[in-house]
């Protein structure tokens, strides 16, 4: 209740509210929010952190736990390819001699 002069009688003191948004709340990964990154080139907006431009994407640049992206980056596609390329090998190597130890008795 308020009385004639806009003060709060009782139901104690009003709520302010900040905002109607959580605020300081980052999705996938991102450190930045979207929109916080504007190229001038392609003229569109996206995230300072990585540079994408594809809303609700995951951050490549913090995938790692920090990296800054790109080729050396250890979740990069070539990375991963050479990873499966190696685990591969190594399960060939691994049948290949189980074949050898079974052939000998």
């Amino acid at each position: 209740h308020y009385d004639r002069s806009g003060r709060v009688v009782s139901g104690g003191p009003a709520r302010v509210v900040k905002s109607r948004y959580r605020e300081d709340v980052f999705a996938n990964n991102h450190t930045s929010v979207f929109g916080s990154f504007w190229c001038p080139k392609t003229s569109r907006w996206g995230y300072k952190c990585c540079g994408q431009f594809v809303k609700g994407s995951w951050c490549v640049a913090n995938a790692a736990g920090g990296g800054g992206g790109g080729a050396e980056d250890e979740w990069s596609m070539q990375a991963m390819m050479e990873r499966a390329r190696k685990a591969a090998e190594e399960q060939r190597h691994i049948s290949e001699e189980a074949a050898a130890a079974g052939g000998e008795r």
